[in-house]
């Protein structure tokens, strides 16, 4: 039966999958950057539509339609991703630098 890696590696090992893991994030980041300015470029045309729109169609359904879109928080969608990643980045990077207990009397 082979032995369990120490507690130290452990953690090492740990702390690679939780960077492999915000690689990952940061990728798909990178994705959802492209597909938010793709969207966020519609939602000016819908917002340019509504503000085009006539005085008696700006409380129709359609204005209410066209105000419920440009209402949207397009901007913030890739915003909080990128701010919640740098912030795991940073819990990680602390993690990785943390003077680990080595057991009884060796500290």
């Amino acid at each position: 039966m082979a032995k369990a890696p120490s507690r130290p590696k452990q953690w090492a090992i740990a702390i690679a999958k939780c960077e492999e893991a915000i690689s990952a994030i940061e990728t798909a980041s990178g994705e959802l950057e492209e597909a938010t300015a793709e969207l966020k470029s519609l939602q000016e045309e819908y917002e340019n539509w509504k503000d085009n729109l006539p005085e008696n169609l700006a409380n129709s359904p359609l204005g209410e339609k066209l105000e419920a879109i440009c209402e949207l928080g397009i901007d913030d969608l890739a915003t909080n991703i990128n701010d919640a990643v740098e912030a795991a980045r940073e819990v990680v990077g602390e993690a990785e630098s943390i003077d680990l207990p080595r057991g009884f009397g060796r500290d």
